[in-house]
C-alpha cells in the first residue's frame, strides 16, 4: 500500500476505492483532519442548477462526534480541511474550496481511538469489525441497551431491545491493542440497526 498519511493525493490511495465526486461539503464552522469519520447533517441539502449549467446536489457533513459509535457514518475524509475563518497560505478555506471527496469504501490509515464502551481494549485481529469514533475508530461491540421481562404468553422470556454500533468497516492490519496509533482499515460503512433478541 502506498497511502500517504496526509491524505491530499487521491490518486495515491490504491484501488479498489469508492469516493464521492463533489456532492459533499463540510460546514464552514468545522475543521476535519484526513481520515476522520464523517456524519451527515440532516436538513442541510440543496438541489439547484449551478451557474455553469450543471445540476448541483450538495449534502453537508461534519466530523463524527459520537463517542459510542452508535450513530451512522457516511465514510471518512481524505484530506485536512480547516474552518472558513482560518487564515494562512495552507489553511485558508473559503466556501468554494469546501467541496471534497469522501471515502465511502477503501483502505485508509485510521487512529485506533478506543476499545469497548466499558473501557476494555480489545486485541484487534485482521477482519475484526470496527465502529466509528471521534477522529478514528473503536472496537465494534454489539449493544443490548435494555432487557425487559414480558409477562403473559412470553413469561420467562427476556426481550433485549437496543442498538448495535454502526459498522464502519473492518481492521486490516497486524494484531494490536495499542490505541492512539494509525492502523490500516477497510472502510465500508453500515448504519446503525435496532434489534429485538429473545434470550
Amino acid at each position: 500500500m502506498s497511502i500517504i498519511v496526509e491524505g491530499y493525493n487521491v490518486d495515491q490511495i490504491e484501488a479498489p476505492k469508492y469516493l464521492s465526486h463533489g456532492e459533499w461539503e463540510l460546514t464552514g464552522t468545522k475543521r476535519v483532519e484526513a481520515y476522520w469519520p464523517l456524519k451527515a447533517v440532516s436538513g442541510l441539502a440543496t438541489e439547484t442548477w449551478g451557474v455553469s449549467g450543471y445540476y448541483n446536489t450538495t449534502q453537508y457533513c461534519v466530523p463524527y462526534d459520537d463517542i459510542s459509535g452508535i450513530s451512522g457514518s457516511i465514510g471518512v475524509s481524505i484530506r485536512t480541511v480547516g474552518t472558513i475563518s482560518e487564515t494562512g497560505t495552507t489553511t485558508n478555506q473559503n466556501l468554494l474550496q469546501r467541496k471534497f471527496a469522501v471515502m465511502h469504501e477503501g483502505y485508509v490509515p485510521m487512529y485506533y481511538q478506543s476499545g469497548t464502551l466499558d473501557g476494555a481494549v480489545i486485541l484487534m485481529h485482521y477482519g475484526y469489525k470496527i465502529a466509528p469514533c471521534t477522529s478514528g475508530f473503536r472496537t465494534y461491540q454489539e449493544l443490548n441497551a435494555l432487557a425487559v421481562v414480558v409477562p403473559g404468553a412470553a413469561t420467562g422470556h427476556t426481550f433485549g431491545t437496543g442498538y448495535q454500533q454502526c459498522e464502519l468497516g473492518w481492521y486490516a492490519d497486524v494484531q494490536s491493542v495499542a490505541t492512539g496509533y494509525r492502523y490500516l482499515v477497510k472502510i465500508n460503512p453500515r448504519f446503525v440497526s435496532t434489534r429485538t433478541k429473545v434470550t
